[in-house]
């Protein structure tokens, strides 16, 4: 869709407008909206704390269901999540296990868990969740 301003650059930017109780919806370029003045709405009061302000899922609920409500729950709960323990499928070990592998075969595991984790970032912020549930997976049955 071309800007409806200039009618040249493909419209990037979409602006609801209320003017004089009329709703109005104009499709502009980048170019045009960064000249145009923009009058928003008052702020939204801020998010409770541990609850996604874009989809409103819980950190509770992403570390009870494994589950990602969207990317942005992944920006702010992924990190905190993946890593804890309970989710990655760790055990606390008070001294050494005798099952425990080898340091470089532990070394070699963490590095793919590591190169996995990235590769599930990427997959959130491209927003394509089965395969980052895919991903998700991989990573707890390597961690175990």
């Amino acid at each position: 869709m071309l800007c409806q301003k200039c009618q040249k650059n493909e419209a990037t930017v979409f602006i609801d407008a209320v003017v004089n109780g009329a709703r109005w919806k104009y499709h502009v370029c980048a170019r045009c909206a960064s000249r145009e003045v923009i009058v928003s709405s008052p702020a939204r009061p801020a998010p409770a704390r541990g609850v996604c302000h874009r989809c409103g899922t819980s950190r509770k609920r992403i570390a009870s269901t494994s589950r990602f409500g969207c990317a942005t729950c992944y920006e702010l709960f992924g990190a905190e999540i993946l890593d804890s323990p309970d989710q990655a499928g760790h055990e606390h070990l008070s001294s050494k296990d005798a099952g425990q592998p080898e340091l470089s075969e532990s070394a070699d595991a963490a590095a793919v868990v590591k190169k996995l984790r990235e590769k599930l970032s990427r997959a959130v912020r491209r927003e394509d969740y089965e395969e980052a549930a895919a991903i998700r997976d991989e990573i707890k049955k390597r961690s175990i």
